[in-house]
């Protein structure tokens, strides 16, 4: 039996969990018993009973950010008491953490996102260059490095540091009739928030120069903490702030286009899903989405970021003409048949065997 010890800060609601989840949830447990090991209390969004739920041992450290700082004899003691073949990392902290206790144990980290955009955008010019110098020197001790898409992985050849891609994967799921699309006019395009990497702004206005030409011809959903961007266009009837869902699936399910404009992203789990429900989708042209659109050719387009939002206004004018009319079929059946939960779990279960 193979004993992997999943190291992270918590299990908060997110694309990082979520992966995590579709690895330990599709696991040959005649073959890998998983233990999730978390550093920090759990936020009111954790995924922990839904971990919990699939019958494996789970274990936190509780401990703030300043405890952190005095976390290593305690998490080096209780690894060397959980005694696991494998250690699995994600996120700065765990990465760090486990870099700086040198046991010998085969670790391999993750890697979901690039540390010189990432922690820029989210931390300012200075510290979010020292937070990435810092990571990427962690990062070096690692001799298993994975990251969630193939343009991340050759984006670390600029660094000098071997990388092998295991792409993001979602899981395979019928969407409920849960939403009432009757208050939305089509076409319905939707897009996802909540972080500012993730471009909000950019695509609302592009959508409102779209709608001043086609006398409010469609509606776009916006899902996600946007209140800043909800008091700036709540008086325009065609925008929609729904805020932060639990039935994601269902809002795809009644829409025509799914856009992001985001800045920086790993291989994102949204976009992965609205393809997963049939919605074809109209991309930034960042690493990330240039990598889906090579998957997807025939169910997704990709516009700039530059060129004061023309390109997309351009895609909006002629959603008509963008897709074959089967464009649902074609995305759920790629989608299924290369980025499924359970083929992307294959996957690290194969990269675990060969590290043993």
């Amino acid at each position: 039996m193979i004993k992997i010890v999943y190291i992270t800060s918590t299990l908060e609601k997110s694309g990082p969990t979520n992966q995590t989840y579709n690895i330990v949830h599709n696991l040959d447990r005649q073959l890998f018993f998983p233990i999730i090991l978390t550093l920090s209390p759990e936020p009111s969004n954790s995924m922990w009973k839904d971990f919990e739920q699939l019958g494996i041992e789970m274990q936190s450290l509780n401990l703030s950010r300043i405890g952190l700082l005095l976390a290593k004899k305690k998490i080096k003691n209780l690894i060397k008491k959980i005694q696991p073949n494998i250690i699995h990392t994600q996120n700065i902290r765990a990465d760090n953490l486990v870099a700086s206790l040198q046991m010998n144990i085969p670790w391999i980290l993750t890697l979901r996102g690039y540390p010189f955009e990432e922690f820029v955008m989210n931390y300012g010019v200075v510290l979010g260059n020292i937070m990435a110098k810092v990571h990427v020197k962690a990062i070096r001790k690692c001799k298993n490095v994975v990251a969630c898409s193939k343009m991340l992985a050759e984006r670390f050849k600029d660094l000098n540091i071997d990388v092998f891609p295991i792409q993001n994967g979602v899981i395979i799921q019928n969407a409920m009739n849960t939403v009432d699309n009757t208050i939305y006019t089509k076409p319905i395009f939707i897009t996802t928030g909540g972080l500012l990497r993730k471009n909000v702004a950019f695509v609302i206005e592009a959508f409102i120069s779209y709608i001043d030409n086609h006398n409010g011809n469609g509606s776009l959903i916006v899902l996600g903490n946007e209140h800043d961007l909800c008091k700036k266009y709540a008086d325009n009837k065609n925008v929609y702030f729904c805020g932060k869902v639990d039935n994601i699936r269902d809002f795809y399910n009644i829409s025509d286009f799914y856009i992001s404009a985001a800045l920086s992203e790993g291989l994102p789990n949204a976009v992965l899903e609205a393809l997963s429900c049939g919605v074809p989708v109209l991309l930034s042209d960042i690493f990330s989405h240039k990598e889906i659109n090579n998957e997807f050719l025939d169910a997704s387009r990709i516009f700039t970021l530059d060129n004061e939002r023309n390109e997309l206004i351009e895609l909006l004018n002629n959603h008509r003409n963008l897709f074959p009319a089967n464009v649902k079929s074609i995305a759920k059946e790629i989608t299924r048949k290369n980025f499924s939960d359970k083929a992307v779990s294959i996957k690290y279960q194969n990269f675990y065997k060969e590290m043993l």
